[in-house]
């Protein structure tokens, strides 16, 4: 999984992550989060927008539905 935003603009891009298992962390700009996730199980995303002086979230997508792991 990778963030990236490629603006300019005061931004960035984070993506936030949970498992079914108890897990979750978190990707931000230019990473590539490689997390040793147990395949077979499942996580859910949410992507945002959040502006580079506060750390703040400008938007955001809400959770996804689960999404299989490894497969």
């Amino acid at each position: 999984m990778t963030a990236l935003d490629i603006y300019s603009d005061g931004m960035y891009v984070r993506t936030d992550w949970h498992t079914d298992y108890g897990r979750d962390g978190a990707c931000t700009d230019g990473d590539v989060c490689d997390y040793n996730m147990r395949k077979g199980r499942h996580v859910k995303l949410q992507i945002e927008l959040r502006d580079a002086k506060t750390d703040k979230p400008a938007t955001a997508t809400g959770w996804s539905d689960y999404l299989a792991i490894g497969k």
